[in-house]
């Protein structure tokens, strides 16, 4: 039995190996779709190496004229090697393209960061707007606070909050969920 174990973890092993070796082939070629999925697997540490934010970097960079989507992996880069909130700017013209390129995700973090840095008031609403329309989770659960609040052109409105707050946790948001139960009456 430890016998076949051993081929077992050889032989998937062996087949990981062919596939990543596969891929760096396919990505020095200049295979857009290789390039773009090695830089995925070195930006998660999902290859035998190390993650490998600046190498990941690269490929999206090289790719994103063609695929405006990855500015959102791009803005997320650099926000990890700036290390604070407040130096992420570098990837802030990425994060916008992505945004404007129909990506729900870019769209919340774009209005999150013009709400955090800019206090553009149409901006964030906007964005925010048009994440919850694609029913990205967070954007509901943040139109519901905002609700709350009556913040950021969103008229204070508890039972609209509450209505965010319900939508968003029914679609797994788990901020929404622990929201939902703190602020309920009693």
């Amino acid at each position: 039995m430890r016998f076949l174990t051993i081929i077992f973890l050889f032989f998937s092993f062996s087949v990981k190996s062919d596939e990543v070796v596969d891929l760096y082939i396919h990505a020095q070629m200049g295979e857009a779709a290789a390039e773009v999925s090695l830089a995925d697997k070195l930006y998660v540490g999902e290859l035998p190496y190390k993650r490998n934010f600046i190498k990941a970097l690269g490929l999206y960079l090289k790719n994103f004229k063609r695929h405006p989507e990855l500015g959102l992996k791009i803005y997320k880069i650099y926000r990890n090697i700036d290390n604070e909130v407040g130096q992420s700017w570098r990837g802030f013209s990425f994060l916008k393209v992505a945004a404007d390129s129909g990506n729900p995700e870019a769209q919340f973090w774009y209005a999150f960061e013009n709400e955090a840095f800019s206090g553009k008031e149409l901006l964030v609403k906007e964005y925010l707007t048009k994440s919850a329309s694609a029913n990205f989770p967070k954007a509901i659960f943040e139109i519901g606070r905002l609700h709350l609040n009556g913040r950021f052109g969103f008229e204070e409105n508890e039972g609209k909050a509450y209505e965010c707050l319900g939508s968003a946790a029914l679609l797994g948001d788990k901020d929404a969920r622990v929201f939902k139960i703190l602020c309920q009456p009693f």
